[in-house]
């Protein structure tokens, strides 16, 4: 029978880097942290990759802010992968906007995973990692779901190398290490 990383959490490490899970998953116990306000007893996964690039975070005031770090992120991560996470009553309108504006952009029930660009809501990505993720609006992917921490988790740990998140108003509190 072959192991897997449930079975053995601790030979098994996370694809996702070093600074990524600093910053999001770490548990001060001075301040709340995603992973902490899931399951308090979760040990937080191992990481197996390091960039030294650290998340980042802006406000997003209108849907140019979007483009504009779609457009940038793409640029920098060349050849590799951008995921777009959208709350799912943004997908829509935005992923549109990004599509117009962003060559190679997939959206949609079934996006073309392959595309450089893809655009999906947190349910898409499940299970799916990205060279670089850019998770859009934190505060309703916490509010739109009963599950909302668990799905804003999965949204911040889809992402192997970079992540960035675009937020309205401030920054959820589970994600308040992030630098800006």
């Amino acid at each position: 029978m072959r192991s897997t990383c449930s079975q053995y959490k601790t030979a098994c490490g996370f694809p996702i880097d070093t600074a990524v899970i600093g910053a999001i998953l770490s548990m001060l116990p001075e301040r709340p942290r995603l992973l902490a306000t899931i399951d308090p007893a979760q040990e937080p996964p191992r990481a197996v990759r390091v960039t030294g690039v650290p998340p980042w975070h802006r406000p997003m005031t209108a849907d140019g802010d979007l483009i504009a770090a779609v457009q940038e992120e793409s640029a920098f991560v060349g050849a590799g992968r951008l995921g777009v996470i959208l709350p799912a009553r943004a997908l829509p309108d935005l992923g549109r906007a990004v599509a117009r504006a962003v060559p190679e952009t997939a959206l949609g029930d079934q996006p073309e995973l392959e595309s450089r660009v893809v655009v999906l809501t947190v349910a898409q990505a499940r299970g799916l990692e990205f060279d670089s993720v850019i998770v859009v609006d934190p505060a309703a992917i916490l509010a739109e779901s009963p599950r909302g921490r668990s799905d804003l988790y999965v949204a911040v740990t889809r992402a192997t190398q970079r992540l960035g998140i675009l937020h309205h108003g401030p920054l959820p509190a589970e994600l308040d290490t992030v630098p800006a």
